[in-house]
Formats: structure tokens, sequence, C-alpha cells
């Protein structure tokens, strides 16, 4: 009995390594653990608080370490004075980027050679929006009470309210949907396995049954149209018309202004910052993107809403002249690369360190 048990585990043994070698061979997958949990009310999905995840992306593979308040942390901590908390997308949280190669990480750095005592946050999370920069604002800035609410503006910002849909206008009126959701489900819970995790971090094998099941349960997918700057879902048809661009606008209009309230109330200045990004298109008239409707009166409503504002898109295109954007980002992923973050970087950080001056930070 023994010696067929031992015989069993044995043939079980070398039938997973035989598998992993034949997938990491003929079918090589992104070997990623996960960092991203539900809020408290499970009504958006932010970075895990401590820990740290494995990232891959083809041959580049990037480590995060996570803190309180679901914040990406830096090794180099300090005594905070100040604290600047920072919102934003993929492109502020340093998406497939090691912390030195992140442009808020060499924000903090800039700042420790003046041997000022600032300390930058960066609560910023993939995939987010303006929806969520208003949700985590109202989940936590009563606990961090920050000098400085810091929010980096990109391109898909305003047309991920209406896809995300945390947010209903009710007469004019901003009120958060909240999820009726009450209990973990069983992905939540098997994403919250260390073994998970650390399988997802070193087997082929797992990932591919992954990917196998995910893309099974996603029946509808939104994929960038880079050509036109739009997103399409699954099926072929624009998300937005005019009246849905308009709309997602308006909502922007109301989450900022919800936002600066929020901010105020703690004592916290917001200064609102552009990646520069949106600037690399050159479709500013199409009625039909939310995005580029928005960006053209940013600087009149920041304006009105007595919100420091600046749009680094204009110091970029300087800065990057005639070489190709494509030096900048990814290769099949679009993300800026350690290159692309530090040009964002360099086309905001004079304007960023004057703001804090002009406001005593």
């Amino acid at each position: 009995m023994i010696k067929n048990f031992i015989l069993f585990c044995f043939s079980l043994f070398l039938s997973i390594l035989l598998a992993e070698l034949l997938v990491s061979f003929f079918s090589p997958q992104d070997l990623s653990g996960t960092w991203r949990v539900h809020s408290a009310d499970k009504n958006y999905m932010l970075n895990k608080n401590y820990g740290s995840a494995r990232h891959q992306f083809k041959k580049i593979v990037a480590n995060y370490s996570f803190g309180d308040n679901h914040t990406r942390v830096f090794s180099n901590k300090m005594n905070c004075e100040k604290k600047i908390l920072v919102l934003g997308d993929s492109f502020a949280f340093g998406w497939l980027l090691n912390e030195k190669d992140t442009f808020v990480f060499k924000l903090q750095n800039h700042i420790e050679n003046r041997k000022r005592k600032r300390c930058f946050l960066n609560a910023a999370a993939g995939g987010w929006g303006l929806s969520e920069y208003l949700a985590y604002t109202e989940d936590f800035i009563q606990r961090i009470k920050p000098d400085v609410l810091l929010i980096f503006l990109n391109l898909d910002d305003v047309s991920r309210i209406l896809r995300k849909k945390m947010f209903k206008l009710e007469n004019g009126i901003l009120r958060r949907n909240r999820s009726n959701k009450n209990s973990l489900t069983f992905k939540e819970v098997v994403n919250s396995l260390p073994l998970y995790n650390w399988l997802l971090e070193r087997s082929h094998v797992v990932n591919l049954m992954r990917k196998i099941i995910l893309t099974g349960f996603n029946n509808q997918k939104y994929t960038l149209n880079e050509s036109a700057n739009t997103f399409t879902n699954s099926h072929g048809t624009s998300m937005s018309s005019v009246r849905e661009s308009d709309l997602a606008v308006r909502f922007a209009e109301k989450i900022f202004a919800s936002i600066k309230i929020h901010a105020s109330r703690v004592g916290s200045k917001l200064f609102v910052v552009t990646t520069g990004w949106q600037g690399l298109t050159n479709n500013l008239d199409d009625p039909k993107n939310p995005n580029l409707q928005f960006f053209k009166n940013t600087k009149s409503f920041f304006n009105n809403l007595q919100v420091p504002y600046f749009d680094s898109s204009k110091k970029m295109k300087i800065l990057r002249g005639n070489t190709s954007i494509s030096h900048y980002i990814i290769p099949m992923n679009g993300h800026p690369n350690a290159k692309g973050a530090e040009l964002i970087y360099r086309s905001s950080v004079n304007e960023i360190l004057d703001l804090l001056k002009k406001h005593s930070l």
C-alpha cells in the first residue's frame, strides 16, 4: 500500500515536471503574482496592503512592494514633515517598472537631494480613472491627511467613468453606487492564498490554466484603438457617442469638484498635473472622445475650480523633439518604459516643485 502511494506520488511529480517543461518551452507564460484586492465595499480594485509581487511581460520583470493604505512603497524611507499623496493610473503606478525607474520615485529622489522632508505616497493603481480617484479619496484621505493631493491626469481617465459605473448623477448630484456584495468570491479567496501566489510567480502551467479560465469568464473586453484613440468593446462597436462623451465630461467636472471638497476638509491642497501623454494624439477634435474633449477645456475648468493645474504635454513635446514615441514605450504593451517615465518626470518636476514652493510646502 505504501509502495503504491510512493509510486503514485513519484509519477505525479514527474507528470507535473514534464508538463512544466513542455509549457515553458512551447508556450512560455508571463510569471506574475497578484497584487490587486477589492475595496472594503467591493466597489473598486486597489493595490494590496503590504507584501510584494512579481510582474512579468515577455522578458521584462518588475518587482513591486506595498505598504499601508494600499500604496506602492519605496526603499528609501524617510521621516516625513509633509506628505504628498499621489493618485493616478498605471502610468503613475509604474507598470512593469522597478521602483527606481518610476517617475514618482524620481520626484521623491529629487526632493531628497534638496534635503526637504517631503514624502510621495504613491496610491496609484493600474486601470484606475477619475471614479477611483474620488473613491480612494473618500475612503482614505481622512486616515492619511496628506498636505497635498497630487493627481496625475492621464489620457483615458474620463472615458473610464462610464465604463466603471461607480457613480451616478441624480438631479445633478453625484452619488456613489455601492456594491451589494458582502462575501468574498472564490477568486478573491484563491488570490489571497500564499501558495497560489507563489505558484503564479514560478509555474508556467499554473499561469496557462489561469489564463484559460479567465479568458472563458471574460466574454467582453475593451481594447484601445490607437489610431482613433477610442475604446471599443469585443463586439466592435464604439463605446462613446457624442451624448455619452458629454455625459462623461459632466461626470469628470463633478468628480473633481467633489475631490476638492474632500481634500479641503482635511486641509489638503489639490494639485492636478497631466502625464503629457494626451499630447501624443493629433485627434483633439473628436466629439465622441470624452478624454480629448475634457482636455480641451481643462485650463479654464481648473482655473474656475481654483485648483492649481499644469499640462505637461507642451514641455514633453519640446523634450521629445523628433524622437519616435516608440522609444519611450514598452513594445506590444503601450505603457511608458524607463525612458518614458523619465520623460514624464522631466516634463513636470520643475512645475510641481514650483507649486509646492508657492504654497509653502
